[in-house]
């Protein structure tokens, strides 16, 4: 009896709701996107062979089963997809406890190439190469050059619009973007991104090529960014003004871990490389001026050689083995930083997250995702966004709408002009509306999950 009524109690809570909420809309993402029928994908020909190439091989061949030509512009790059495919495939045998036959077999569907010897004959083309527009342009190039004019070539870029990509294809129709997120074997998001002229059938082909290699997948509409990486911009650009303010890097990144996020801002921008955030941002201050305005962190780092894990050197230093040693001392030098600022972990937490949940609401508006839902299981599977909350739209339901427009115009006020509300937030509040039907259990308007110690994650 008292373990049914505390079940009773458990499954009424907030948390409860937005975990059940995410399951159900992660079996339902985006069904009016995929009005085209998917095309068989038996071979798929791979560009660049570093870790993101390396990585989307591996899924392609372990878990979806296809064959794999992978090409790079030298050997040496090679072996070493090859060396880290190996040990991913012996960790995924070792798990499924499959026979030394079957995993020879798995790693046999990966072959590589320095030339496009191969490329004939596959179905799909996945882009892994620099995040440079002309470079992608020119293997798009070569690719047409090759293959049948029916191969579906997608894009891996992280923020260039695929319409900008397909600019001058021949076959403009049959490009699309795949976006994974590394690592690739462990991140569960893909973004299918469809471009100005990309066909029903090549997104429904991206969806279900994804599917098979065990992602969570949603569709979005094209522009700059996209959904994840443009909801995830402002978040890291207001962390880095913090640090700029003489708030200490080891504040902001706890402050976010205790939120619920897996790795605080900077802890992230290490992992994934300062050299990417350096591509990207520029991308985006050009599209959404203020609201992602560079603070010159991160481009001062990367010309200091600063790129993060890869390098050893970031906001963290690093160990040969790659792990985390410490805050490097010789970054506030670097950066004329002196930390004489100490906010409380709420403040932190409302300054970073506040930016991250408008930015979604805007994407809504532009109509990069088509529902609230799709963006919420986006940023909890690609971002790591704190699931017990639910995503950036749950979580704007958890403060109330109305309170969440009064907080960001108060922010916009003190704080700068980038935290003025989403015109779709300012309008919810108007009608007095929310973005999912009110809970039995919800919680009062203005209620901040960062105080509730029920949402703590230690």
């Amino acid at each position: 009896q008292y373990e049914s009524r505390k079940f009773g109690e458990l499954a009424r809570t907030t948390q409860a709701q937005a975990l059940m909420g995410l399951f159900l809309a992660g079996n339902d993402l985006s069904p009016d996107a995929l009005d085209g029928e998917a095309r068989e994908v038996r071979r798929i020909g791979i560009l660049g062979a570093g870790l993101m190439g390396a990585g989307i091989a591996f899924v392609s061949a372990a878990k979806a089963g296809v064959d794999v030509r992978l090409k790079d512009r030298d050997f040496k790059s090679l072996a070493g997809a090859v060396k880290y495919l190996s040990g991913r495939i012996d960790k995924h045998a070792s798990r499924l406890r499959l026979s030394d036959f079957e995993k020879a077999a798995k790693l046999n569907r990966v072959t590589t190439t320095i030339d496009y010897s191969g490329f004939e004959s596959v179905d799909l083309v996945i882009e892994a190469v620099f995040e440079d527009l002309k470079i992608k342009q020119q293997v798009l190039s070569e690719v047409e050059e090759v293959a049948g004019s029916d191969v579906i070539f997608a894009s891996n870029t992280s923020s260039i619009p695929i319409s900008r990509i397909a600019s001058g294809a021949r076959h403009p129709q049959n490009i699309v973007g795949m976006h994974f997120f590394s690592p690739v074997d462990k991140m569960p998001l893909l973004e299918v991104v469809r471009g100005r002229q990309t066909s029903d059938q090549a997104v429904a082909t991206a969806v279900d090529v994804g599917k098979r290699q065990g992602k969570t997948v949603i569709v979005v509409s094209d522009g700059p960014g996209f959904f994840v990486n443009r909801i995830l911009a402002p978040y890291l650009n207001e962390a880095s003004r913090l640090l700029v303010e003489g708030v200490s890097i080891e504040e902001v990144d706890a402050a976010m871990r205790a939120f619920g996020f897996p790795i605080g801002p900077f802890e992230l921008m290490d992992e994934v490389g300062l050299d990417v955030g350096a591509k990207v941002v520029p991308v985006l201050e050009e599209a959404f001026g203020d609201r992602i305005q560079s603070t010159g962190v991160v481009e001062s780092m990367v010309a200091d050689g600063r790129l993060g894990k890869k390098s050893r050197r970031g906001f963290y230093s690093y160990g040969k083995d790659g792990k985390r040693k410490g805050v490097a001392d010789e970054v506030n030098k670097l950066l004329g930083v002196v930390e004489t600022n100490t906010l409380a972990n709420n403040e932190i937490q409302k300054r970073c997250v506040s930016l991250m949940v408008n930015e979604a609401v805007h994407c809504l508006d532009d109509q990069i995702i088509s529902r609230h839902s799709d963006g919420d299981v986006a940023a909890v599977f690609g971002i790591g966004f704190p699931p017990f909350i639910g995503g950036p739209f749950r979580y704007i339901d958890l403060i109330g709408v109305s309170a969440m427009v009064a907080r960001m115009k108060a922010y916009a006020t003190e704080v700068g002009g980038r935290y003025e509300p989403a015109a779709g937030l300012v309008d919810l509040a108007t009608l007095g509306g929310s973005f999912y039907p009110t809970s039995v259990e919800a919680k009062p308007a203005g209620h901040d999950p960062a105080l509730d110690t029920e949402t703590k994650v230690q």
